[in-house]
């Protein structure tokens, strides 16, 4: 009975993402590439600074290695989630608060052959790109040019991943995402004074691509109790195709009887280069005691090319992140105190990421923790009710740039019953 409630609110919750699309994650750094790329995993994950390639739990799912779902073929495990956050923007000169949140994943695992196949399917955001700045220089006589730059958008992804338990502890595993979405750039130019006309530039990006992403597990057992596991994953690039829209247009004043003076709008396809990724994690863990990995991924954006205006001032390269983190539970069996059944999570991240601005590498780096909060079992099933806790920053003050000081919560919940 239970699974088949799950697989009715799965679909029911699913729906509305593909109608309603991406987030509303307004920040500064959104506007480059694809806008910022979702890290693909759940609270359980983010509580442990968003370290996970390697590690293993037949109850819980494991979207950044598709290797994994070879461990949870036995179960029907539905998990969806949320994250909300709060950031502080600086500059040396100014600072605001920026709120924002979004649907984080929805996900279903379903056994394809309990001896050695299983399979995760769902739908989550692939980027978010959501920024607005402006910019003034002055003119002769007094006037000023004023520069309004909005970046709108992003891309979301359906994504199948499929596991396969080979002998002697080795998991092989295919994920495959269907990506689609649209990024609209624009940028407004505007004299103070009224009597002038303003220029208005738009750019429209579609994109629509497959990705691929190959994955690997290990799990061996060191003395009995204690089980290591090594995993990692792999996306290459490739040319995909995206359909642009340019426009160029020239609004009269606001005195004007006619609202538009010239507009000229040119279509085409042209070659976008996706990003490719490397990811390799080593975790240790006892049996419903604790959990402990880290985490390297390389992330190589040198050949990206998904903005066709040409900016000097910022280039994309090779990034690096490294993760670390971990899960204790004091006594998974202990019926009389609840707490000693919670999960208590903790990791830490640094990003060096592939972004760079005005001759400076963009850093993100922060600390995080997380509960996992058992739920009541029915009908032989259960689950667990996942919260994690995000404290960042990002960027610098340096050079004109800007730093994002950012609260994050992520809210998860897991539910679980046998095939």
């Amino acid at each position: 009975m239970l699974k088949k409630y799950t697989f009715i609110f799965f679909i029911s919750l699913t729906l509305p993402i593909l109608t309603h699309g991406q987030g509303i994650t307004r920040t500064p750094y959104s506007q480059f590439g694809f806008g910022d790329v979702e890290l693909l995993a759940n609270a359980r994950m983010m509580g442990m600074g968003g370290t996970g390639v390697s590690m293993i739990q037949p109850w819980s799912l494991n979207l950044k290695n598709p290797a994994v779902a070879a461990y949870t073929r036995r179960n029907v495990i539905f998990e969806g989630g949320f994250y909300g956050q709060s950031i502080t923007v600086k500059t040396t000169a100014a600072s605001g608060n920026l709120v924002s949140g979004n649907i984080q994943y929805l996900a279903l695992n379903v056994p394809i052959q309990k001896k050695f196949w299983g399979m995760v399917t769902g739908i989550s955001p692939y980027s978010n790109a959501n920024s607005r700045y402006r910019s003034t220089k002055p003119l002769d006589e007094g006037y000023v040019v004023r520069s309004t730059s909005t970046v709108e958008g992003g891309l979301n992804q359906i994504f199948m991943l499929h596991g396969i338990k080979l002998p002697k502890g080795f998991a092989l595993g295919l994920g495959l995402s269907y990506v689609f979405g649209t990024i609209q750039r624009s940028t407004e130019f505007e004299i103070t004074d009224l009597s002038y006309p303003t220029t208005k530039l738009e750019q429209k990006d579609i994109y629509r691509f497959l990705e691929f992403k190959p994955g690997f597990s290990y799990l061996t057992t060191l003395n009995g109790i204690t089980n290591l596991s090594i995993g990692a994953t792999a996306t290459f690039n490739k040319d995909v195709t995206s359909n642009s829209q340019f426009t160029s247009s020239v609004n009269s004043n606001r005195f004007s009887q006619r609202p538009i003076l010239y507009q000229n709008q040119i279509t085409n396809v042209q070659d976008v280069n996706l990003p490719q990724q490397y990811a390799i994690g080593v975790s240790m863990d006892r049996n419903n005691k604790w959990n402990a990995g880290v985490d390297y991924t390389l992330m190589d954006y040198s050949k990206i090319k998904s903005y066709t205006r040409e900016d000097p001032s910022y280039s994309l390269t090779t990034g690096h992140r490294f993760s670390l983190g971990g899960e204790y539970i004091p006594n998974i069996n202990d019926t009389r105190y609840y707490f000693n059944r919670i999960v208590y999570r903790s990791g830490l991240y640094y990003n060096y990421s592939p972004l760079i601005i005005n001759n400076t590498r963009i850093t993100d780096m922060g600390l995080s923790f997380g509960l996992g909060l058992p739920l009541p079992r029915i009908q032989g099933g259960g689950g667990t009710f996942n919260l994690a806790f995000v404290v960042g920053r990002r960027g610098t003050t340096d050079n004109n740039l800007v730093q994002e000081n950012y609260f994050r919560f992520f809210v998860g919940i897991n539910i679980i019953d046998t095939w």
